[in-house]
């Protein structure tokens, strides 16, 4: 959903393929799997290697691996860093506290998915409030249709529900 005369988006991901990379392989967008674990040392290596090759103007990450290994990346290419953050943890891993507190002024921007996410990325990953803004995940609802009366009928007795009882559907995570 990019307008490709203006952005080309890539995947650069940092563990072994998945079905979102080919997902999006797919779908005609470059992806890259770099197969690395969590604190492998050859991981800086590897992502500048990729960096350099395409010469991003954005990097865009989410987790703590992405964001150690590609805010001084970002700075090194001269590109900006988008940190995007989707859930508010309870409980930052010890190691990452001095890193978000070294680095956090090589974030140029931050993507929060709630009130309450932004405020987690002011509090405990030391960001700039005035860096974030909040863009709730949102959904093309004209993709998604309604079942017909008869899936519908077959799911409720599939599962010992009413057919009257009212019902609430909800995609989330509940960690």
């Amino acid at each position: 959903r990019f307008d490709r005369r203006r952005i080309e988006p890539m995947l650069v991901h940092l563990r072994g393929d998945d079905a979102a990379a080919r997902n999006l392989r797919a779908s005609g967008v470059s992806a890259v799997s770099l197969g690395k674990g969590k604190f492998d040392p050859t991981t800086w290596a590897a992502l500048r290697r990729t960096a350099q090759r395409f010469r991003p103007h954005v990097i865009h990450v989410h987790g703590y691996g992405g964001a150690n290994f590609c805010r001084p990346l970002a700075r090194l290419l001269g590109s900006k860093l988008v940190l995007h953050e989707h859930a508010a943890y309870p409980k930052v891993p010890p190691y990452q506290v001095p890193l978000d507190l070294a680095m956090a002024g090589m974030t140029d921007a931050g993507i929060a998915v709630s009130r309450t996410t932004k405020d987690f990325m002011v509090r405990r990953r030391f960001l700039s409030p005035s860096k974030i803004r909040v863009v709730f995940n949102g959904a093309p609802l004209d993709e998604f249709k309604p079942e017909s009366r008869e899936r519908a009928a077959a799911v409720r007795t599939r599962y010992g529900i009413p057919p009257d009882a009212p019902l609430l559907g909800t995609v989330g995570r509940l960690d």
